[in-house]
């Protein structure tokens, strides 16, 4: 030890993107701390809110008093179409939202950017499709 009371074998460096260099006799670990922006960012928090909304429109589906049989042309809140396949899709949506929320910011931005794509596909071709099945 020095006199100023810094041990010479200990180095502790930070960087810009969170991330700390410990080095302790000649040899380096690399720590990644997040950030407060990083754990609690909007995307994240964006992601949170889908997620729910997704599971509870897929376990909403499945209650009949929200939503009638499904030969009875099943309408959740009277409002959205809903089927036992769909209802599993939004289930499945919603637990990977919140999976992705809670994996961290990269996952989360993933997760928009794939289901983006998938439902903006899912939209256009209930747009150019309507209510009749593609194939009848």
């Amino acid at each position: 030890m020095h006199a100023a009371g810094i041990d010479s074998r200990r180095a502790l460096r930070s960087f810009s993107d969170g991330s700390t260099v410990v080095t302790a006799g000649g040899t380096s670990k690399l720590r990644r701390e997040r950030s407060q922006e990083e754990q609690q960012s909007p995307p994240k928090n964006y992601c949170n809110f889908i997620g729910i909304f997704f599971l509870i429109a897929g376990i909403s589906g499945f209650v009949p008093a929200l939503a009638p049989s499904p030969a009875d042309g099943a309408m959740l809140f009277g409002i959205f179409m809903v089927g036992p396949v769909h209802n599993i899709i939004h289930l499945a949506s919603g637990a990977a939202a919140l999976f992705c929320a809670f994996a961290g910011a990269g996952a989360t931005r993933k997760y928009f950017q794939i289901f983006g794509v998938v439902y903006l596909l899912v939209a256009l071709i209930g747009f150019a499709y309507g209510n009749s099945p593609s194939w009848e």
